[in-house]
């Protein structure tokens, strides 16, 4: 009986070490951005997406419309303990796939400070509200200037 419990506490921890490093692999792996294809230029697709940003939340903190670029951040919320804050960041890449089309590609990270349970930072988000929001307001957007473009012009 002595021998046998060495044994079965070996094949516990080797039945979940494959388990234990996928979650460590997870969580050390780069985030992937989530993408759409939109069916503007590239110069649309930048204002368009500027005005998205804006709409759902966050404050430019850099853009370059030649480089397809976009970052900004949220405003400082409390989080879930009394010294706690959170904030989150998106970085917005744009690739002109045609002249007519543009590749979106969005990232989001979470800021946290003062969480005693995580040590704070920031954490990439491969999952959340934000992502759709962001594409939804972008769509509207990219429909809004199509509209101003179509409307007739007064004789």
């Amino acid at each position: 009986m002595n021998k046998l419990l060495p044994l079965l506490l070996l094949g516990i921890v080797l039945t979940g070490c494959e388990s234990v490093t996928e979650r460590v692999r997870e969580r050390f792996a780069p985030v992937p951005p989530k993408t759409q294809v939109f069916a503007a230029g590239k110069k649309t697709v930048f204002s368009a997406a500027l005005l998205a940003a804006k709409q759902t939340g966050f404050t430019l903190q850099r853009g370059s419309e030649s480089d397809g670029t976009i970052s900004a951040y949220s405003r400082v919320r409390p989080g879930d303990s009394v010294r706690a804050a959170l904030q989150f960041t998106i970085e917005v890449q744009l690739t002109a796939v045609t002249d007519t089309t543009t590749e979106v590609a969005v990232r989001l990270a979470e800021l946290r400070e003062g969480e005693l349970s995580t040590g704070g930072g920031e954490v990439p988000l491969r999952e959340h509200g934000l992502y759709s929001s962001y594409f939804e307001a972008l769509e509207r957007n990219l429909a809004g200037q199509d509209a101003v473009k179509s409307v007739p012009a007064k004789p």
